[in-house]
């Protein structure tokens, strides 16, 4: 078995017309399977490396997945390497390791590659996580992203200012500012630090 977790239909508050096509339309998608492709042809080995360590410490399911809500508010299964032993647990020496220096996410590049999640857009949240009132449409009318300035500006743990830098994110979307953002981006993601949080 290989994938842990469950995909469920959760039902979704209000929110403002959804477009037919999520923002940034055929451009953005291409840069997303561009960059998704290369990167999992460049960080294979490496992937293959730590779902091997993580079947040997671990055990099966390698990959652990969470549900979140996409474009249009359908719901998907979110990747994301295993980090402990059971859900709820915390996370193991080596699952730290992987949360702290980003790897943790990497399978979730295969979500973009499905057209779920985009490299850049709005943080990945579930059903209960989505925000009351105008700024739900955001999140709706966008694929969340590996990335975006909700973790340049708060972190990974987040902050109160999540739900309005995605809404100012989708509101002034250009792909100018993506590029900005995955430059800026990179170094957070793939440098360890000690004072990343446990999502």
């Amino acid at each position: 078995m290989l994938f842990a977790g469950q995909h469920d239909k959760a039902g979704l508050p209000h929110a403002r017309a959804i477009p037919l096509a999520p923002i940034g339309g055929v451009l953005k998608r291409a840069l997303d399977i561009a960059i998704a492709a290369a990167t999992l042809v460049l960080l294979l080995p490496l992937l293959l490396v730590v779902a091997q360590i993580v079947l040997v410490t671990m055990g099966a399911p390698v990959l652990r997945t969470q549900t979140r809500i996409g474009f249009g508010g359908r719901a998907f299964s979110c990747y994301r390497f295993r980090t402990s032993h059971a859900p709820g647990e915390r996370p193991t020496e080596l699952g730290l390791l992987l949360v702290q220096s980003g790897i943790e996410k990497l399978p979730q590049l295969i979500n973009v590659l499905k057209g779920e999640m985009s490299c850049v857009g709005p943080r990945p949240v579930s059903a209960e996580e989505l925000p009351q009132g105008s700024d739900v449409g955001a999140y709706l009318s966008a694929r969340p992203g590996l990335t975006g300035t909700w973790q340049l500006g708060c972190g990974v743990r987040g902050c109160d200012k999540v739900a309005a830098l995605d809404s100012a994110y989708v509101n002034n979307w250009s792909m100018q500012s993506d590029i900005v953002i995955l430059l800026k981006a990179i170094p957070a993601v793939v440098r360890l630090d000690s004072s990343r949080g446990v999502p």
